[in-house]
């Protein structure tokens, strides 16, 4: 039985690829969307986070994932906003993965950080917090 924060296995769905990592997308117990981010050899590792619909349609999903030898963030964006981010002032720090995902690159100084959090919230999506 699932937890209410736990993904519905029966829902996961491979969603893209990455240098970083595999995402996939699922629903939980609770019908909250969910990215799953998820990195393999020797450090394996998964990191979750999920929103509802509604939180997801104004803020997207943002999540982060470090182990010993890489270190990124994502932000799963919905259809309305992905047309609004243009990281032009920030290239090389992310990539757009199938349109709607934006993989951070763990090395960008925090002053490209700013600029991509910037460019994140000028189109709606609230950035994560903190490192």
């Amino acid at each position: 039985m699932l937890d209410g924060g736990e993904v519905d296995p029966s829902t996961l769905q491979s969603f893209a690829s990455s240098e970083a990592a595999e995402f996939h997308t699922a629903l939980n117990r609770d019908g909250e969307l969910c990215l799953v981010a998820s990195v393999g050899g020797k450090d394996w590792a998964v990191a979750t986070s999920c929103s509802t619909p509604q939180q997801f349609n104004e803020d997207g999903i943002g999540i982060r994932l470090e182990t010993p030898t890489i270190a990124f963030e994502s932000y799963l964006i919905p259809d309305a906003v992905a047309g609004k981010i243009d990281f032009a002032d920030v290239d090389g720090i992310t990539t757009m993965v199938n349109g709607n995902l934006v993989v951070v690159d763990s090395a960008a100084t925090e002053a490209e950080r700013a600029a991509m959090s910037d460019e994140l919230a000028t189109a709606g999506v609230t950035p994560l917090e903190g490192e």
